[in-house]
């Protein structure tokens, strides 16, 4: 959001008080020009490692964004662009680059954008032929020299190349190290402003040609936005002169764009108590007491628990206002303290799901940090000691054994978000002629919650040479490795040295934070909170735009389906015993001439199928379903039935999309199971524990539940996409009790948007199903829910349709289709990816599938007509 706030069009936008001369005005004065693009946008590609091309990419997408730049810039005021400076930009793709333009042929901005579009696109494939005639940097300067041309507003600015998100997250080292390598260069003309976490800058930082470290103050300088964040998210004397912390801002702020917050502030809805006596009630308390289950609650609490993950925070304060609709306010501390629990548990099956040794690291932490604090009250108590022991850092040094790997470690910690760089930085510094690399780390107190820990900032455990490599290779011993490190007391300090201030002087300071909170006394008039923001919209608000019916979906009778000329039937040789049964229905309906069968690796009923198609059916042909390519399964121009009954997923997208493409409409037959896994047996004891609000146990059962199949999940593309990958990205997708699927999905891709189409509350499996959805929808801070039965075919089309109004045509989103429900949702999505321009249709594929556990018996049969109309009433 730093970077888009520098953006062109950001900087441009016209507020309703001004007048276009003043917009104009600013534009000038500012004197630089920002063109924005992500990485997570045009170089990460599902199920590859590499990013191929990237500079040729990055390349064509800022000429891209200079296009539009210019082009917001003509529609503000027709004299301020050169008339032909579409040429311009066409000229330096030109000569920068090995491209078939022809630049003569040019004869609009909308050509280039149409050009530039389809080069894009051509590069993401190994085949791509276009490469850089010039080193980036060159090739670089060059387009900033050539957009200062542009328009007489520019020529004494500079351009500003602003890339989003060069992550470690994201893209694999080397890319970043060519990356930065490449960027760094001095020139009048523009600069590079990139996005990265600090832990990168370790590891990135080179001069071009990645001979020497690159120099801060020499080669770049460092605006660390986290270290900042972090440092106001600190309860000091001085954030509280206006009575407002900096977290307490910003959720005003946010609230301003939300007509339905309580009018109220978040110190009113909260309340107030102060973290020395959130941690006092932890250590005289046992886990039983009710006194133990309401202790996080209040302003300052939400304030100590950010530690620069504000996205958590806000989710959390809008969770509070939902749980507490028609209640007074200060909302109770029970109903504050269960939605952290509720987040806490959250995060850790986030964690678990990736990597079980993840959730070790943070569960070993706050196990450690819970017993020092009891620890230390039973000791005040003796008079043993002054305060409250509170450990929420550690500091690491690393000098000994397997450095490189340790650091990767360290880093793969920071970037699955269980600690956090505290300061920003790393340090190099030399001991005895070697050097020593020193770490600042805080713990994400959000995961530490359910294990009751103290939040105040202020002890530290320290780890160097073997303590801290056994820590980090055997996150199982955690709790003993680091009660038996113990450190300081954590100061703000620059230098990473671990000798800290007195103990008596950070006591005064938390004296000195105390005092300040408690002179805010919250006397407030009765009031309730009847209505509450949401972090999603309300995803059943349908446009209002009118659209065409494009696609009419008749569900036929056997008899009915029995009066139409089927010529060709695919179906699969599946491995449940429906699928027998399905083929066997059908060929006592229809003769079809010809069928295409396709063969998979597990045998199941695959031979029988064969059989009775064999007698029935002349022409057969068995395709191999490792050799089909879904977005081009050629099936021939006849009126063709697909049984999806026994079809994977990529096979069914294709089948379907192809014979709607070709003949302009097709039959679909669907024979349900009996039972389907996860059994509802296992469900219950899923739904009890939510029913019982134990949030970890809910988790930890629907981990276990045993769905059929088996990961890790690849990502499969099935379209061949030419979307402008500059547009923001919402992605519609479907919940269900197999949300290995939806959750992995959600894992590999990055989306401004989320719309979850949820099934009613019927059964046990559509439950599970809507957990699934709540747990997805936390991880985006934009996400909406719909409800859709997932045997609705013509229901799903028309949600999906009127989404993709409300999304691409009227709001500009790319829009994306997730394949992780029924298969007649993905049905649906492939009926509605021919009539919608649909950038990008992912198949969530399981490493194996357990036969024995997908479903069991045979249900009724369903069947379709499907046909393409031009107009209503055709």
């Amino acid at each position: 959001m730093l970077l888009r706030a520098l953006d062109l069009h950001a900087r441009a936008a016209k507020k309703e008080e001004e007048e276009v001369s003043d917009v104009l005005s600013r534009l000038q004065s500012d004197r630089y020009v920002g063109l924005f693009v992500s990485c997570i946008n045009l170089l990460i590609t599902p199920g590859r490692e590499d990013a191929p091309r990237p500079f040729e990419r990055l390349f064509l997408s800022y000429c891209l964004e200079a296009v539009r730049a210019v082009r917001h810039l003509k529609e503000l005021d027709q004299n301020s662009t050169s008339p032909n400076y579409f040429k311009f930009i066409a000229e330096a793709v030109e000569m920068n680059m090995e491209t078939d333009i022809d630049v003569s042929e040019l004869k609009s901005d909308n050509d280039l954008d149409r050009f530039l579009l389809k080069t894009i696109s051509s590069l993401k494939k190994e085949s791509g032929i276009h490469t850089l005639k010039v080193s980036p940097a060159d090739a670089f300067v060059a387009l900033a020299t050539t957009i200062r041309k542009c328009s007489y507003l520019w020529s004494a600015s500079r351009v500003f190349f602003l890339l989003d998100d060069v992550s470690t997250r994201y893209l694999p080292e080397e890319t970043i190290k060519t990356i930065f390598a490449a960027f760094v260069f001095q020139s009048p003309a523009c600069a590079f402003k990139l996005t990265t976490e600090a832990q990168t800058l370790e590891i990135a930082l080179h001069s071009p040609g990645l001979v020497e470290r690159a120099r801060e103050g020499r080669d770049y300088e460092i605006f660390d936005l986290g270290a900042d964040v972090y440092k106001k998210t600190r309860l000091k004397k001085e954030l509280y002169r206006d009575r407002k912390s900096f977290v307490e801002q910003i959720l005003e702020q946010r609230a301003r764009y939300y007509p339905n917050h309580p009018k109220a502030g978040p110190r009113e809805i909260l309340g107030n108590c102060t973290l020395e006596d959130v941690a006092r009630k932890i250590a005289s308390t046992n886990a039983t007491s009710r006194v133990r289950k309401a202790v996080y609650h209040g302003i300052s609490v939400l304030s100590a628990v950010c530690v620069g993950d504000i996205g958590d925070v806000i989710n959390l304060y809008e969770l509070i206002l939902k749980k507490a609709i028609n209640r007074p306010y200060p909302i109770e501390a029970i109903i504050q303290s269960d939605c952290y629990m509720e987040l806490c548990n959250l995060r850790l099956y986030d964690l678990n799901r990736r990597e079980t040794e993840l959730k070790n690291f943070s569960l070993s932490f706050a196990e450690a940090s819970h017993e020092l604090l009891v620890k230390s009250h039973r000791a005040m108590s003796c008079g043993e000691t002054k305060r409250l022991r509170q450990y929420t850092n550690i500091y690491v040094r690393v000098t000994a054994g397997d450095t490189q790997k340790q650091f990767k470690k360290l880093r793969e910690l920071i970037d699955a978000g269980v600690f956090v760089m505290h300061g920003g930085t790393l340090r190099t510094k030399t001991r005895d002629g070697d050097p020593i690399l020193q770490f600042k780390l805080t713990y994400r107190k959000l995961f530490g919650l359910s294990n009751f820990i103290g939040i105040a900032h202020r002890d530290r455990f320290e780890l160097s040479g073997i303590d801290l490599e056994d820590w980090l290779t055997h996150a199982e011993k955690g709790k003993e490795i680091l009660l038996r490190n113990l450190g300081g007391v954590s100061t703000e300090d620059n230098d990473v040295e671990f000798s800290g201030i007195e103990n008596d002087e950070v006591d005064l300071l938390e004296r000195e934070e105390e005092e300040i909170q408690q002179e805010l006394p919250i006397e407030l008039p009765p009031a309730t909170i009847n209505d509450v923001f949401s972090s999603g919209r309300d995803a059943t608000v349908s446009s209002s735009t009118y659209f065409p019916r494009r696609v009419e979906v008749r569900q036929l009778s056997p008899v009915q389906l029995g009066e139409y000329d089927v010529e060709l039937l695919v179906l699969g040789l599946g491995f449940e015993e429906r699928t027998l049964d399905s083929a066997k229905r059908l060929l006592s309906i229809i003769s079809p001439k010809q069928a295409i069968l396709i063969k998979y690796p597990e045998l199941g009923k695959g031979g029988d199928i064969k059989s009775i198609v064999s007698e029935r059916v002349k022409d057969v042909q068995i395709v191999d379903y490792a050799d089909i390519q879904s977005n081009c399964f050629d099936l021939p121009n006849m009126s063709t039935l697909v049984d999806v009954t026994g079809l994977a997923k990529p096979v069914l997208f294709g089948a379907v999309r192809g014979a709607l493409q070709r003949k302009g409409s097709l039959f679909i037959c669907h024979t349900r199971a009996d039972q389907y896994y996860p059994l509802n047996d296992d469900i219950a004891r899923v739904l009890e524990a939510e029913k019982n609000r134990d949030y970890y146990q809910l988790l930890v059962s629907l981990s276990k539940i045993l769905t059929g199949e088996k990961g890790p999940y690849s990502i499969d593309g099935l379209l061949e996409s030419d979307a402008d990958e500059s547009r923001r990205k919402v992605l519609f997708t479907f919940a269900s009790a197999k949300h290995e699927r939806l959750l992995s999905l959600l894992d590999a891709r990055d989306y401004d948007q989320i719309e979850i189409i949820i099934p009613p509350k019927e059964t046990p499996r559509s439950e599970i199903a809507r957990i699934a959805a709540k747990i997805a929808g936390w991880n985006f801070l934009a996400s909406g829910t719909i409800e859709k039965s997932s045997n609705d075919l013509q229901g799903i089309i028309e949600v999906l349709t009127r989404q993709y109004l409300d999304w691409y045509v009227e709001r500009g989103f790319n829009v994306e289709l997730g394949l992780t429900g029924s298969k007649i949702q993905a049905v649906a999505c492939a009926i509605v990816s021919v009539e919608c321009k649909i950038a990008q249709s992912w198949y969530v594929r399981p490493k194996e599938f357990d036969p024995k556990r997908f479903t069991e018996g045979i249900g009724d049969s369903s069947y379709y007509r499907i046909r393409r109309v031009r107009e209503e009433g055709n």
